[in-house]
C-alpha cells in the first residue's frame, strides 16, 4: 500500500482498535540523503493515510538522527515515546 512489505519499512498496523501506520525507514542509502526526496514523501504518506482512514501516524527514529527528528517535526509529528533504554524516539502525529 505505502512500501515494499517485504523490508518493513512501512506497513498498516490495527493495534488498540484504530487502524495506524508506523514507518521506519524513509530514506535508508546515504547518497539519496539532502535531496528533498523524504520532503516530499513524507507529506504524501500523510494525505493517502488520511484519504483511507489512517488514524494515527508512528515514526521511529534514532535518538542521534537530528535531521530525521527535525523533519518529521516539520510535518506535525511530536515525540510520543522515548524507551530510555533504547536508542530510538517514536514520533506521532
Amino acid at each position: 500500500m505505502f512500501a515494499d512489505t517485504s523490508s518493513n519499512t512501512c506497513y498498516p498496523q490495527t493495534k488498540y482498535k484504530q487502524l495506524y501506520l508506523r514507518i521506519t525507514d524513509v530514506i535508508g542509502e546515504e547518497k539519496y540523503w539532502g535531496r528533498g526526496i523524504a520532503s516530499l514523501v513524507i507529506p504524501a504518506m500523510i494525505a493517502r493515510a488520511k484519504e483511507i482512514g489512517i488514524g494515527r501516524l508512528y515514526a521511529s527514529i534514532y535518538k542521534y538522527n537530528e535531521r530525521s527528528i527535525r523533519l518529521f517535526s516539520k510535518f506535525g509529528y511530536v515525540k510520543y515515546r522515548e524507551d530510555e533504554e533504547s536508542d530510538y524516539f517514536v514520533l506521532a502525529i
